[in-house]
């Protein structure tokens, strides 16, 4: 077993003796982009909270007064901001808390991916990839960040068949459901280290690049 992580390197690349290539991204990288997301959140969540409090100081009020004022000023900023907060709750999680192991082998690519005690495995077959492809998810001070995606066949399962019924209904109109996205790296500074990860699972896959 060799392995190798060039100075500066996003992720680890791991040559095993049965000629499988692991390319290892851990979680704790990017930092900048962590601790900026992370401020954000608390930001948010801190104005939320002087808002809520600056409001209870009018809960005196008549209740007639409060309800087209008070109440409805609360009731716009959960409207606004508790959503906004769910999704940077999410993806500041999903930053400090994901790492990924893509185990490649000639026609067959295996994502492991772990949120501290949880883990999720997909293996896709060749025969089965659509196209691998980067995806620029996020940019923090002028620096992008990429994710590495395999466009594969989708897998006739439940979520399958339901999607397929709600575009029956006529819902979901947009969503494909000739192709399924599969995250197979995320948070890569800089293109051009994504795309030398990229370069690398496709030649380890045999495919043209």
């Amino acid at each position: 077993m060799a392995s190798g992580n060039p100075h500066g390197s996003q992720f680890k690349t791991v040559e095993h003796a049965d000629g499988v290539r692991e390319f290892i991204l851990p979680a704790l990288r990017n930092f900048q982009e962590k601790i900026s997301f992370s401020i954000v959140l608390l930001l948010i969540g801190g104005f939320f909270a002087v808002i809520e409090y600056a409001l209870s100081r009018f809960n005196d009020l008549p209740m007639w007064l409060r309800f087209f004022t008070i109440d409805w000023i609360r009731g716009s900023l959960w409207a606004v901001l508790v959503p906004v907060q769910l999704i940077l709750i999410y993806a500041v999680l999903n930053m400090w808390l994901r790492s990924s192991r893509i185990f490649v082998r000639p026609n067959e690519m295996r994502v492991v991916t772990h949120w501290l005690f949880l883990k999720r495995t997909r293996s896709v077959p060749l025969a089965k990839m659509i196209g691998i492809r980067l995806e620029n998810n996020a940019s923090d001070g002028g620096i992008l960040y990429y994710d590495v995606v395999a466009i594969v066949s989708p897998e006739d399962n439940i979520w399958f068949r339901i999607l397929e019924f709600a575009r029956g209904l006529g819902l979901f109109k947009n969503a494909r459901t000739d192709e399924e996205r599969i995250l197979a790296a995320t948070n890569i500074k800089g293109k051009e280290e994504a795309e030398r990860l990229l370069r690398e699972i496709n030649k380890t896959l045999g495919r043209a690049t």
